[in-house]
């Protein structure tokens, strides 16, 4: 019996959030990294870091989507699988013979260059005995004898009954028959960064900090632009077949505009969603359009582009003034600007007296002339067709128009 539906079969699975959640924690260290430092996606662990001093940092990130009643991720606990995987791992990188590790010394002179972390969203907590156990012995209230004698119990605690014990068994086995010396070096070198849970707003936390800004839409400007930018990244280089490494200078080059764009205050350009009305030939522009045969009066696609442009630049507008990017005065000022423009172009072309030309050809001249601008506000370019949709805006009012009649014709 199939209990779940065609479209919950095909769905993406939750687990992927675990990579997800794994790529989050790579932008936060992105943004933490330092002059010098290198930082790996997927190469030498899930992350890692490389420090000035020739040091590493690996890092184990481990996500759960269980919680608690109070709808909180669930404790790290003593028999976490995710736990005890991730060290039999190290181990495995620590003593790795096509590493030349073979041998105590080797292993003990790459452990005290590295230093491994455990990155989770799980709780971190006084009931897990290993935990507390480990932090005692680097704070040196607990001697290794003792912390073997903890771990021996442990694992014959387990009933070897299930499959999942007999892994954990294995796990726990690998890092008790360590020897003294090679405990002694790898526990201090042990970390654990629990309670990683909302990665993305820390993320935008660290962008604030950055930019010295706490308005929301700058920051998600800049969220935005660096995840467009790891995107294109990505690809690029694994295309390349290359690592997916990338130093400090290299994330200074790469990302340097985001951060630019939104401490300089340029008006940011942002994708609305935009809504046509059903009667696109209605509009008084699409009008003044289809009369200077500049539109037919069936083309809907056309039209359509036209009013997305119209749109957009109001949409545009209102976010600027919401977000106090520019005032109402400076938007009146930039619309009587782009209105004394059009006054100069109207007159150019409609005062040739004894031309051979119609006022319909006058007319597209006109506003072929004025889609030639490209307008600014603030001392920015805002683009074409931002530019287009002002005038398309001002001739839906209509304050300007392109046959010499155009008032009496459109204004009611």
């Amino acid at each position: 019996m199939i209990d779940k539906t065609h479209e919950e079969l095909t769905a993406a699975d939750k687990t992927t959030i675990g990579f997800e959640y794994q790529y989050y924690y790579f932008l936060n260290k992105l943004l933490e990294l330092k002059k010098g430092q290198k930082l790996g996606y997927e190469v030498k662990d899930d992350i890692h870091i490389e420090l000035v001093d020739g040091k590493l940092i690996l890092i184990q990130t481990k996500h759960t989507l269980k919680t608690t009643t109070k709808d909180k991720p669930v404790n790290l606990t003593e028999r976490d699988l995710d736990l005890w995987k991730t060290i039999y791992n190290w181990i495995s990188v620590i003593n790795d013979v096509a590493s030349e590790r073979d041998i105590l010394p080797k292993q003990l002179e790459f452990i005290s260059k590295t230093e491994f972390v455990l990155a989770s969203n799980k709780k971190d907590n006084e009931r897990n005995s290993f935990l507390v156990n480990i932090r005692k012995c680097q704070n040196g209230e607990l001697k290794l004898l003792d912390l073997r004698a903890y771990m021996n119990q442990l694992i014959a605690s387990l009933k070897d009954s299930t499959e999942r014990e007999n892994k954990l068994k294995t796990y726990m086995l690998s890092l008790s028959q360590q020897s003294d010396d090679w405990l002694k070096s790898f526990i201090p070198q042990l970390k654990f960064e629990l309670d990683q849970d909302d990665l993305i707003q820390s993320v935008r936390t660290k962008i604030a900090e950055k930019i010295y800004e706490d308005d929301d839409s700058r920051i998600d400007d800049v969220f935005n632009c660096i995840n467009s930018q790891m995107s294109v990244w990505k690809f690029s280089e694994v295309k390349k077949g290359k690592k997916l490494e990338i130093t400090f200078d290299e994330v200074k080059q790469r990302f340097h505009k985001c951060f630019h764009n939104a401490r300089s205050k340029i008006l940011p350009n942002r994708n609305f969603r935009i809504a046509l009305p059903d009667q696109l030939e209605e509009q008084i522009f699409i009008k003044q359009l289809v009369d200077i045969e500049d539109v037919e009066s069936t083309d809907t696609v056309i039209m359509a582009e036209f009013t997305t442009d119209k749109l957009r630049l109001s949409k545009h507008l209102e976010s600027w003034i919401q977000q106090s990017y520019i005032t109402e005065d400076e938007r009146r000022q930039f619309e009587e600007d782009s209105i004394a423009k059009w006054k100069t172009s109207f007159r150019r072309f409609h005062r040739r007296s004894g031309t051979s030309k119609t006022p319909s050809e006058s007319a597209l001249d006109c506003l072929d002339s004025i889609r030639d601008l490209e307008l600014e506000l603030q001392n920015q370019k805002i683009g074409t067709p931002l530019s287009h949709g002002l005038f398309y805006s001002l001739s839906d009012r209509p304050s300007i128009g392109w046959l010499p009649d155009w008032e009496d014709r459109y204004k009611k």
